[in-house]
Order: C-alpha cells, then sequence, then structure tokens
C-alpha cells in the first residue's frame, strides 16, 4: 500500500504555497497526495483523513495567532473522536500562529516559513536532516536550493548559503565515504 499524506489550509486561510511546495516534498519521497485546498474546515480535514487513512497530515494556518487556537482544539477533539492520531502531524503558519499551534502538543514540527526545504524534506521522510538533505540534491540539484530563496536573500547572504550549501555536499560525501 502506497504512503500517503494530506494537506491543506485550515479555517479560513486561503494561503496556499506552503501546502503545495509540502505536498511535493511529499511526493519526492514516495507519497500519494491528496491537497485539500484552501480555507477547508475541520470537518474537510477529519473526513479526508478517514477516507484516505494517511501516515502524514499537513495543517497550514497562517492568519491571527488568536483564533487559532480555537482551530486546533476543534481539530484536535475530532482527531481524539475519531481516534485518528496514529499518523505523523506537521503544522506550518507564520511565526506567531506557529508558536501558539506548538502549544496544543499534537503536532510532531511546527514550520514557521524559515525553514531550509531539506528539513521539511527531513521531516517528511522520516530520516535524519543529513541524509534526507542529500536525496533532495540528488531530486532537484543544489542550484534548485539555493535557488528557492533567492527572492528573499541579498547577494552577501546567498554567497553564505551556497557557500554553506558547499560545505554541506562536502560532509555528504564524507559521511557516504566513510
Amino acid at each position: 500500500m502506497p504512503r500517503k499524506a494530506v494537506a491543506g489550509a485550515l479555517g479560513n486561510c486561503v494561503h496556499v504555497a506552503g501546502v503545495i511546495n509540502f505536498l511535493r516534498l511529499a511526493e519526492m519521497a514516495g507519497y500519494e497526495t491528496v491537497f485539500l485546498g484552501p480555507a477547508c474546515d475541520v470537518k474537510t480535514f477529519i473526513e479526508a483523513i478517514r477516507e484516505h487513512d494517511p501516515e502524514l497530515v499537513g495543517v497550514s494556518y497562517r492568519l491571527s495567532p488568536h483564533v487559532v487556537h480555537s482551530l486546533i482544539d476543534d481539530f484536535q477533539e475530532q482527531i481524539k473522536r475519531y481516534q485518528l492520531h496514529n499518523r505523523r502531524f506537521a503544522f506550518a503558519g507564520t511565526p506567531p500562529v506557529c508558536e501558539e499551534a506548538c502549544k496544543s502538543e499534537m503536532f510532531d514540527v511546527c514550520f514557521n516559513g524559515h525553514e531550509e526545504p531539506e528539513e521539511v524534506f527531513a521531516y517528511i521522510k522520516g530520516e535524519p536532516r543529513l541524509a534526507a538533505a542529500w536525496e533532495l540534491v540528488h531530486h532537484r540539484g543544489a542550484d534548485a536550493i539555493v535557488h528557492n530563496s533567492m527572492e528573499k536573500l541579498t547577494a552577501p547572504e546567498l554567497q553564505d548559503k551556497a557557500k554553506g550549501l558547499a560545505n554541506w555536499v562536502e560532509e555528504c560525501t564524507r559521511h557516504w565515504a566513510d
């Protein structure tokens, strides 16, 4: 049976770029994926989890940290009600929203948008960061990882990132050579 991942934007949140990226990485990791879309209520999430029985559930919410409490409380209550906690749950949002979401302790990880793709990929694969990152470079190439955040970086920051990536590739090579 193929591994499955389900993800969407919770509540009235319509921000789905991160959800789509998460599911693309899940596909690269061998998952069959289901995109629930924007503005999914808790009922939609629960129905999808019950229907698809995913190993991995991605929940995104990028709006108010004050509203996220009630959404997560309702989500967590329904997860318990239907006994759906035997899977991994990842949350993604802005840093203030993630700070609140992490308090629920239902999520294995909270991504706040500052992570590198290899960090997310490592979580998805359930592997140590180094091994998963090496596979990501193999799939996408080192240039794609640097390009992924070019719009956010100044020239000196991009140079530092490129140097860091080169050092990281050397570290990977040494790791597998041993």
